[in-house]
């Protein structure tokens, strides 16, 4: 496309718009509403899109990363405790650290679960 057909092009749509606008002026600011009304629509669909698409990504991400419970999974925590428990009663210095942890536990007045760490004499 050569420029100069592209400036007749908007003299003569400059030309047409003017002549509309005098000729009947509510013809005119109809099409001003219509325009602004039609590009609101686009606006808000592409918003609409974008933040769902945002929002499929994001629920996918969740799903990868939320653990999955298996029936193998509640033997598997069993074997996992008495591992610990098996670590614990390997070590006395561990055992007393532990015995010392649940006794401040369990002596606990407000009755939370909150474990003082504090508490223990251990020298390292």
């Amino acid at each position: 496309m050569r420029m100069s057909g592209f400036i007749i092009g908007g003299l003569l749509g400059m030309a047409a718009a003017l002549y509309a606008s005098r000729k009947r002026p509510g013809m005119a600011a109809w099409a001003v509403d219509a325009t602004g009304e039609m590009m609101s629509s686009a606006k808000n669909k592409l918003i609409g899109r974008v933040v769902q698409r945002k929002f499929r990504s994001w629920t996918k991400e969740a799903a990868d990363v939320t653990p999955k419970r298996s029936a193998a999974s509640a033997g598997n925590s069993a074997a996992a405790w008495q591992q610990i428990g098996a670590l614990i009663e390997s070590d006395p210095e561990v055992k007393r650290e532990t015995e010392a942890i649940m006794r401040s536990a369990s002596s606990d007045s407000n009755g939370s679960s909150a474990i003082n760490m504090g508490s223990s004499s251990t020298t390292h």
